[in-house]
């Protein structure tokens, strides 16, 4: 939509290069639809439409950003009202992504919820591997690397 990734070159090249220009101290969101499911429907209006009014990319990539933590947000909120939890588990190639694991932790944790985070293994598939390797070692009985 933005032209900032017609063709990825690399896997999640795009996302990265979104990241890259996102401007700072921005806070202001777009709106989303949080049910059962989320509808982006609302965003992607959002962005069309300040597309049409020539906001520059670097606002547009940040806006965004602030969605995605508030659509992080509204889910652990919607299942805290059912199940009780606390403590939240940001994993996944998503959270490499600095801004959103930053944003969402920082949410989170402002609305009492205890978050975790990677700190020394990969949030991505890179931490696959340690997790097979731990749970083959406990199935044999060895001690983990």
């Amino acid at each position: 939509m933005i032209d900032l990734c017609p063709l990825s070159k690399f896997h999640a090249e795009a996302p990265m290069r979104l990241q890259s220009i996102a401007a700072q101290n921005i806070t202001e969101a777009y709106t989303f639809n949080a049910g059962q499911t989320i509808s982006f429907g609302p965003t992607f209006s959002g962005i069309i439409h300040d597309l049409k009014n020539n906001i520059p990319t670097a606002i547009i990539s940040a806006k965004f950003h602030n969605t995605l933590i508030n659509v992080i947000f509204a889910a652990v909120s919607k299942i805290r009202q059912t199940r009780d939890i606390r403590k939240v588990v940001l994993s996944g190639g998503s959270f490499q992504n600095a801004i959103l694991l930053a944003g969402a932790e920082r949410k989170l944790i402002k609305n009492s919820f205890d978050v975790f985070a990677h700190e020394k293994v990969p949030s991505n598939d890179g931490g696959i591997a340690l997790g097979q390797l731990a749970i083959a070692a406990k199935r044999r009985s060895l001690k983990c690397v």
